[in-house]
Order: C-alpha cells, then structure tokens, then sequence
C-alpha cells in the first residue's frame, strides 16, 4: 500500500506543478501568479503528507496560515491590492468562516484537524467565496469518489469484478469497513482549488 500511495502523491505533485508551469507561462507576472504558487505549493504538499502519512503536519498547516497573513499583509503594504483579486477583509472573513464550517465536520468526526487548519488557510488565501467553492466542490468530488468506491466494492462481493489480490488490498475492495477507515481529503481540497482558479 506504500509503494501505491507513494506513486499516487508523485503522480499528484507532478500534476500541479506542470498546471502550475502552464498557468505562470513558466514565469511570474505579479502579485496574483504568486498568490497562485503559493497556495498551489501549500495544496501540493498537504496531499503529499495526508496521501503518504495520512496526516497534515501542523507546521505545514500553521506555516500556511502564517504564510497568508504575512503575504497579504506585504500586499498591502507594498500597495499592490488592486493586483490580487482577494482584500485583506475578504482573506480574513474566508480564513474565520472556512474554519468555523469545517470544525463543525471534525466536532462530528467527518474530517481530521489537520483539514480544519488547512482550510482556514485556504479561506486566508482565497477569500470566502473562492474557498468555500473550492470546499464544497471538493467535497462533491470526495463524494462521488466514495460512491464509485462502495460500489467496486458491492462488485467485487458479487463475483463481477475480479482484480489482482494485490489491487484488491491496496484498494480495500475485499477489507471489511472499520470505523478508521479514512479518506485522505487534502488531494480532493488541492482539487477543489484548482478548478476555482482555473474557473477564474
């Protein structure tokens, strides 16, 4: 299973850093391309560590958090606001509600701690509408992910699907559901946030 999440993380950093060098035409131009590299690197890593590990270190999560305050505050200060498209207010006000939203899930067990930090650092990056929309279609797709998933498995117990013993046990299509079966969020929050920027 190692070996499976080791490839997958590469296959998922590869990805975002060959959007990411499209999308920067392999330079940056402006406050705004560095918003977008920033944050790309902070989605980037924490799908690394919750594919590989299945936990965010709270210093990746607490040096984003920082990392947005101390970015958006050097926008202003260097007077650059009107060339990013997120206020230092609307950073705040999506950083304080993208939190609230998301410990409500842990209090019920939904998601780990590491998925509240991370999404208040995406709401300080993004803004509220941005981030939020980035979280619920993440959490569309995590769902629908989910759905395929109980449903390979349903196959797999009916005898109408037949896979290698080794993909069946990397997949957990042949495992019994326990209450530490977890899915690992930050790939489908990387996601969400790549389609809102590409949406923009």
């Amino acid at each position: 299973m190692s070996s499976l999440k080791h490839a997958i993380s590469l296959l998922v950093v590869v990805s975002l850093l060959t959007w990411l060098a499209a999308m920067l035409g392999f330079g940056i131009d402006g406050p705004q391309d560095l918003t977008v590299l920033l944050l790309s690197l902070v989605v980037s890593s924490a799908t690394y560590f919750d594919l590989t590990t299945h936990r965010i270190p709270n210093g990746l999560t607490y040096g984003a958090v920082l990392m947005a305050l101390v970015w958006h505050g050097f926008v202003w200060t260097m007077a650059w606001q009107e060339s990013v498209a997120v206020s230092w207010q609307d950073s705040l006000l999506g950083g304080t509600l993208c939190g609230a939203m998301m410990f409500g899930l842990w209090q019920m067990k939904a998601i780990g701690g590491g998925d509240v930090k991370l999404a208040i650092a995406l709401g300080l990056f993004m803004g509220l509408v941005p981030a939020v929309t980035g979280i619920l279609m993440a959490h569309l797709v995590a769902a629908g992910f989910v759905v395929a998933w109980l449903g390979a498995r349903c196959l797999v117990a009916s005898g109408s699907l037949a896979l290698p013993a080794g993909w069946m046990a990397r997949l957990q299509l042949n495992q019994p559901l326990t209450g530490s079966t977890r899915l690992p969020m930050a790939g489908f929050y990387a996601a969400g946030v790549l389609l809102v920027i590409w949406a923009h």
